[in-house]
């Protein structure tokens, strides 16, 4: 399909967001006409209803239209006709999937409605289904594109009202960023409305279309965008007040140690007054003593237990780009560094709230592993290898289960990967000289395989500017989201994009178009870009509950001129630099102290 430039793009902030600078109170509904025709039968070059058509030869009439941007609505048809006919309505993220070239059941996209006959019909699809249920009334779904066909037309079909009952939930942006690089511009807006589609006041969902629930480890990344700009604490409260303390959560272990992560941002954003925070702590205290007690073995390293049968595909989860499968439980570095990671997380907020026998109690445990860690998993001239025990080439996520535990294949060490060495670093775990190591051989490295997800590329680019080298993580961070949104002339940043994959595989995930498992292209866990840009662009670091006590450092010369506003309980943060290379100038809410910067790690 030919790009085209994006037709809902607010022109000065580039936002593919339609509410931006639109005085709507609430917001919690607004109603969008299509933008754009992309094929109509017979010809049609510009919508605006009523819109007459003649029926043709075999009464058959098409429309594909695109809204302009994603959207979570209802639709809305009026039509007029002077006879019965058939109307088949398909929805997609993307075009290909609204036309029915590619396989998706989550929801199933495609809904027919008859119309009972001639006269002035109205109907509201506010239904949606799986392919294996019985539809789900009053639904919303997500989608930019609609393929009107109609069958057995018999005269002029006129249509008289097409529209999109679009939803949002928060009221207010109270966080913006504006610069003068387009390219910059275009991708931190579009992750913006990625996180704000998929956030409601009980959840943070997955994806808009796909899972509709909340999974702790991209919600962790999509509470922290939603910090960063709706300033709204609601969201993270309720998925943290359902948080499991004998259990993984969603059945993958290290999204248990993100759910300590999502309540330390809770907590350093808005303080432990937020919604659920001290029930919250109170449980997470439960759940270590549960994985201490049941879920690790002599040395403290986490190993798959038997007794439960709620691991993800078997094995738990790390992320959907292609990485090396096999080992065990205790022979997978990247598990453990999120065990450290989770320990050291607890022990700060143990710490805030005064519990300092707890504090030290999980500092020690963190240090004993991260020996182990350094001892096992190290090596010199390479970094942290992914696991002890790999299983073979070509393998999907589904096998490692099967090969591991039950063939108990073992191939030996498998190398290096971007995933177990950057989260070796956001544990903490490691020297300096390590740290530089990392960024030599691994980060800067392209012949060690791509991060594939939005997801982890986030983690990769943080733990990159943890090792010294801040600039380079927002420009690979930018350049690849940017790239996405630019070239697919996308308005949400996908769950996987792979630049070099250019056929349908790009909207599957990177898998066979005729793969069953629906995927999305837009998917909160994507918008990773905000927190980075407030971390290392804006140099804004929270240090204590409720942003009392902030950091400010500035990272890098690009872009050359910015101004951003940061929400906090004291008020709003303002950020300015008028050009490159000009210094960085703040205006601080009374109420904020200012800590000097940490040492900086020099790579």
């Amino acid at each position: 399909m030919q790009k085209i430039r994006h037709v809902r793009l607010h022109p000065q902030s580039l936002s593919p967001d339609p509410t931006y600078g639109v005085e709507t109170g609430a917001c919690s509904c607004l109603d969008l006409e299509p933008a754009r025709v992309v094929r109509a039968v017979p010809a049609v070059k510009q919508w605006r209803c009523p819109v007459r058509v003649p029926a043709t030869a075999d009464g058959r009439v098409e429309f594909l239209l695109d809204f302009g941007t994603e959207l979570d609505a209802k639709l809305e048809l009026t039509v007029t006709t002077t006879a019965r006919c058939h109307v088949t309505v398909g929805f997609g993220e993307s075009a290909v999937e609204a036309e029915g070239l590619i396989i998706a059941y989550a929801p199933h996209p495609v809904v027919m409605w008859s119309v009972p006959g001639a006269g002035t019909q109205t109907k509201l699809f506010d239904t949606y289904r799986f392919l294996t249920r019985e539809p789900i009334t009053n639904t919303s779904r997500g989608f930019r594109y609609v393929r009107l066909v109609f069958h057995d037309v018999r005269g002029e079909l006129r249509l008289d009202r097409l529209v999109a009952h679009a939803e949002f939930t928060f009221a207010e942006r109270r966080g913006d960023f504006r610069c003068d690089d387009e390219h910059f511009q275009r991708a931190w807006q579009a992750s913006v409305y990625t996180a704000r589609l998929c956030a409601r006041p009980a959840a943070l969902w997955d994806g808009i279309k796909r899972d509709r629930e909340g999974w702790f480890g991209d919600a962790r990344i999509t509470a922290e965008t939603n910090d960063a700009v709706w300033h709204d604490p609601r969201p993270a409260a309720a998925m943290l007040a359902k948080l499991p303390t004998n259990d993984w959560c969603n059945g993958v272990p290290v999204y248990s140690f993100d759910a300590i992560a999502m309540l330390h941002q809770q907590v350093l954003v808005y303080g432990w007054e937020s919604p659920a925070a001290r029930d919250a702590f109170a449980r997470i205290v439960e759940f270590l003593a549960w994985v201490a007690a049941t879920q690790t073995n002599a040395d403290g390293f986490i190993i798959r237990d038997d007794k439960i049968d709620t691991y993800f595909l078997g094995i738990g989860f790390l992320d959907w780009s292609t990485l090396p499968h096999g080992g065990r439980f205790e022979e997978l570095s990247w598990l453990q560094c999120k065990y450290v990671e989770g320990l050291r997380t607890a022990a700060q907020l143990a710490q805030w709230l005064g519990q300092t026998d707890t504090a030290t109690r999980w500092r020690k445990l963190a240090a004993h592993l991260e020996a182990l860690i350094i001892a096992r998993f190290w090596r010199a001239e390479t970094g942290f290898l992914h696991t002890l025990n790999h299983a073979g080439p070509g393998l999907k996520l589904d096998d490692h289960y099967p090969k591991t535990y039950q063939q108990a294949i073992a191939r030996g060490p498998s190398g290096p990967t971007r995933h177990c060495n950057a989260l070796a670093v956001l544990a903490g775990i490691g020297s300096p000289a390590q740290r530089q190591t990392i960024l030599d051989r691994v980060f800067r490295n392209p012949a060690i395989d791509l991060v594939t997800t939005p997801y982890f590329r986030y983690y990769e680019d943080s733990a990159r500017a943890l090792c010294g080298d801040p600039t380079g993580a927002l420009a690979d961070m930018v350049g690849y989201i940017g790239d996405l949104v630019e070239r697919e002339d996308a308005a949400t940043v996908w769950e996987t994009y792979d630049p070099r994959i250019t056929d349908l595989r790009r909207y599957t995930a990177n898998f066979d178009p005729t793969w069953y498992w629906s995927t999305s292209l837009c998917h909160g866990w994507s918008s990773g870009l905000v927190p980075l840009t407030q971390r290392w662009l804006l140099g804004i670091e929270p240090r204590q509950p409720g942003f009392s006590t902030i950091c400010c450092q500035p990272a890098g010369p690009a872009p050359g001129a910015f101004e951003a506003t940061i929400p906090t309980p004291h008020g709003t943060i303002r950020v300015h630099r008028p050009a490159a290379h000009e210094p960085v100038r703040y205006d601080i809410p009374a109420g904020i102290t200012v800590e000097p910067p940490r040492p900086a790690v020099t790579g």
